[in-house]
This record gives C-alpha cells, sequence and structure tokens, in this order.
C-alpha cells in the first residue's frame, strides 16, 4: 500500500507544497525574520547540525522502510538530513508557509501545508515529533494523533528539552509549556498507547552553557532567542561540533550518562 492517499477535495500543490482548503495561517512562536535568519546559521551552527544526523541515524536504525513524516518540519534541516539516509519516502508537515518555502528549497520530500492531523498519508513506517510537544498544551493528544499514521508496529520518534530545572526566559521566548523528565517523557508516551522501546538522554555538554542561560535576558523574545541561538565563534563552534558529535555515538550506544534533551522511539501495537 502507497502511503500517500488521493489528495482530499479542495487541496491543491504549487511550488512543491502541498496544501489544505483549511491551511493554518501559521505560527506566531517564531517570526518570519527570525525563521529566515534560523535557516541561514543551520548548516554551521553545530547543535543544528549535530543533532540532524543524530535524528538521522536513529530514524534509520529504528523506522521502517514504508514511509516516514515530521510533523513541524520548520525548516526542515532534519528531514533533509534523515532523507539522505532513510530508505523509504519522506513526508514533511508544517502550519507555518514561510518554513516550508524554506524547507523546498532544501529538501525534495513531499511537504505539506496544513494541521499536524490533517496529512493524507497512512500506514507509514515512522512518524517524528521532533522539539515539537514541549509546545502544546496536551501533549498526550499531539503523540496519540502522531500514531495514527504510523502501521502496526512502526515508530514514534520524540525529541524534547530535558529538565525543567533549566527552565529559562528563553523556554518563555520559544513557546515551551514545559522541559521532560526522563519518566515524564516516558509516560506522555505510554499514556498515548505507545511502547516505549528506546529513551536516551543527549548534549550533556551543553549543560554548563543552559545553567547560564538561566540569566539571560533581551527586551523581546526574538531579541533573546537571536542571542541565545546565535552561533558561538568559529573555534567553539567546531570545538562543540566534536564534542556533540562523540556524544551523539554515546547516545546511540547507550552510553551517555545525562543530557540537555532526550531522544526517544515508540512503537505502535502489533496487529
Amino acid at each position: 500500500m502507497t502511503p500517500l492517499m488521493t489528495l482530499p477535495a479542495g487541496w491543491r500543490e504549487a511550488n512543491g507544497v502541498v496544501t489544505s482548503p483549511d491551511a493554518p495561517a501559521g505560527d506566531p512562536t517564531y517570526s518570519d525574520e527570525l525563521r529566515a535568519w534560523i535557516a541561514k546559521i543551520e548548516p554551521e551552527h553545530f547543535w543544528f547540525t549535530s543533532r540532524a544526523v543524530l535524528i538521522a541515524a536513529i530514524v534509520e536504525r529504528f523506522v521502517p522502510p514504508e514511509g516516514w513524516l515530521e510533523l513541524g518540519c520548520g525548516n526542515g534541516f532534519v528531514l533533509r538530513e534523515v532523507q539522505r539516509r532513510y530508505a523509504g519516502p519522506c513526508f514533511g508537515q508544517e502550519v507555518a508557509a514561510t518554513a516550508l518555502a524554506l524547507a523546498r528549497a532544501r529538501t525534495d520530500a513531499r511537504l505539506f501545508h496544513c494541521g499536524p492531523g490533517e496529512v493524507p498519508v497512512r500506514d507509514i513506517g515512522g512518524v517524528g515529533l521532533l522539539d515539537v510537544i514541549e509546545h502544546l498544551a496536551d501533549d498526550v493528544a499531539a503523540l496519540r494523533g502522531a500514531a495514527r499514521y504510523v502501521r502496526p508496529g512502526g515508530a514514534v520518534v520524540v525529541s524534547v528539552p530535558a529538565h525543567q530545572w533549566l527552565w529559562s526566559d528563553v523556554d518563555e521566548a520559544s513557546g515551551h509549556q514545559r522541559r521532560y523528565s526522563r519518566a515524564a517523557l516516558i509516560a506522555a508516551m505510554t499514556a498515548a498507547g505507545l511502547r516505549v522501546e528506546w529513551c536516551r538522554p543527549f548534549f550533556l555538554s551543553l549543560l554548563p552553557g543552559l545553567i547560564v542561560r538561566r540569566g539571560l535576558r533581551a527586551p523581546t523574545s526574538d531579541a533573546l532567542l537571536h542571542r541565545a541561538i546565535a552561533p558561538p565563534p568559529p573555534v567553539i563552534n567546531t570545538v562543540f561540533r566534536w564534542l556533540t558529535r562523540a556524544e551523539s555515538a554515546a547516545t546511540r550506544a547507550g552510553l551517555l550518562p545525562a543530557g540537555t534533551s532526550w531522544l526517544a522511539v515508540g512503537r505502535t501495537a502489533r496487529a
């Protein structure tokens, strides 16, 4: 069975993006200017590059090749890396048209401008909610909705920020509702009907910086996020790229004892 259904009535495709007749106006959390700036820095910034490589490796390892859908794919940076490594077809969903335009320039995956529950694909191998559910009031409902796209025994891959005690104004500016303990993430995934197969921390080396970041202030949310996300000087960026890549290998092997984020894989029930 092909994972892509016939497009529902009223949907249209233009410039490589399929749009629902009820497509959301956008995501007010991030301005168009901020999205464009993030897209510009992603290819060189150690955090974005190391995170994308780690997630792509986990998708390649755990997701069957019947298809991959990233809900809230943003600028398409992770989706592009997954597409390089994953054996099956790839899809992306996003509510912000500006983000999808940036993603279209990076990947030829099928992109959908619609709500997260509207994507016309079914019975795929896996779905990703990558730094998404911490933004939502009802994380369990979001996980349950994501699982509906996946075939029996398929995978739901989730990443979230770790440790509520690391909460800062940057979380507020990012539109976060919460940070997660391992137990809280597993509880949410279990409540959504998923069997958690794998859950590991990543990016331990960033812990001192996130502790310092709790004191970061700025007059606007955009200004604060610019300060928090801006790439470090080139030498430091290179050092942390090597550190985070080494830590990612430890994460994949289950050897990293702690981190500043969690990455987890849940399975849907087998038929």
